[in-house]
């Protein structure tokens, strides 16, 4: 009998034992989802666009002003995939696959630009001769930008700063014949002793529109004006 009870009690002090030195189950799940250590990566380079996972297309300064339009999205709707909603030769909105207004994110010089989200005469309130550069992301690339770009991104980045010691000026002009579109641009830039700064100015004007056949459309002239400028100090520390 005493050996009986020996044997019972011997064993409920080693399962007692046993089940203090297992670990707690949720500590266990906890300790696997610690991160000892984060590691990013990116491409260094240039990287070709057929190898890029995701589909963007990149516009640069240069094919911009080869393309005869009247604004900055008349200009890139002629890319594949793009086209435009329009209500008259200065109001322009990007259509992604069929998808405009807030199923598109536009950003300028990596801010959020709301405007051409709104109504239907509401287009993207951009310089066209600011930019320096365009890259249009279609698919499921663009929702890295939020739910509202489920239809595309349209990124606008500036002009770089000039290398040090450097000082530009700049004139652009352009004409149409079919409503009489007269623009101009004057930019002055430079980059001294690590103080950089890049000057714009822009002005574009339009007569109403006309064909043989109707003569002048009513309320179809526009003008734009804008003034830009950019600052900045390039030091050692930043």
């Amino acid at each position: 009998m005493k050996k009986s009870l020996f044997i019972v009690l011997s064993l409920a002090y080693v399962l007692s034992m046993t089940g203090q030195s297992l670990p707690d189950s949720t500590d266990m799940f906890f300790r696997h989802l610690e991160l000892k250590e984060v590691t990013v990566t990116g491409a260094v380079g240039d990287t070709k666009m057929k190898e890029s996972p995701m589909p963007v297309l990149m516009l640069k300064a240069k094919e911009l002003n080869q393309l005869s339009s009247t604004n900055l999205i008349d200009a890139i709707a002629k890319q594949p995939g793009m086209s435009q909603i329009t209500t008259g030769t200065g109001i322009s909105k990007p259509v992604i696959r069929g998808l405009g207004y807030n199923r598109i994110v536009v950003v300028n010089d990596g801010i959020r630009q709301e405007g051409q989200q709104w109504g239907d005469e509401h287009g993207i309130e951009i310089d066209a001769n600011e930019v320096g550069s365009v890259e249009i992301l279609k698919g499921p690339a663009s929702l890295m930008y939020g739910s509202d770009a489920m239809g595309g991104v349209l990124v606008f980045k500036g002009t770089p700063f000039l290398p040090e010691g450097s000082l530009k000026g700049k004139l652009n002009a352009e004409y149409q014949t079919n409503n009489g579109l007269f623009g101009a641009s004057l930019n002055f830039a430079g980059n001294q002793k690590g103080f950089t700064w890049d000057a714009r100015f822009s002005e574009k004007h339009a007569h109403a529109y006309k064909n043989r056949f109707d003569g002048y459309v009513p309320n179809s002239q526009f003008g734009e004006r804008a003034f830009s400028l950019k600052a900045g100090v390039l030091k050692s520390w930043g």
